[in-house]
């Protein structure tokens, strides 16, 4: 009786382990991808993927709260509270010269 419980109770322990792996691989992250793109591509995508009222400029809004909080402002040079595709092209270059400028030190 005694190896009976022990043999269910290591064949239950064995499913669950199996399952719990099987979900961990199921939801685990994406690997990440650098993908190098030109700035003007960055700010074409952006402007397109964020336009929710399709009127060719970004507002606060529209954008990403982290974007939002930390560039929007910085990038909005006419300070209307839009991101044209001037300004949002101005922004990825700019980033873009300051990310080379990091990475050649």
């Amino acid at each position: 009786m005694k190896k009976i419980i022990n043999f269910t109770l290591a064949l239950t322990l064995s499913v669950g382990v199996s399952i719990a792996s099987l979900a961990a691989e199921q939801t685990a992250a994406p690997e990440a991808t650098t993908e190098v793109i030109a700035p003007s591509d960055a700010a074409a995508k952006m402007l397109k993927a964020s336009d929710k009222d399709n009127d060719g400029k970004l507002a606060a809004n529209e954008t990403g709260v982290r974007f939002r909080l930390k560039s929007f402002s910085r990038a909005d040079k006419n300070k209307d509270g839009f991101l044209d595709s001037d300004e949002l092209n101005a922004f990825f270059e700019k980033r873009q010269q300051y990310l080379d400028k990091q990475q050649a030190k």
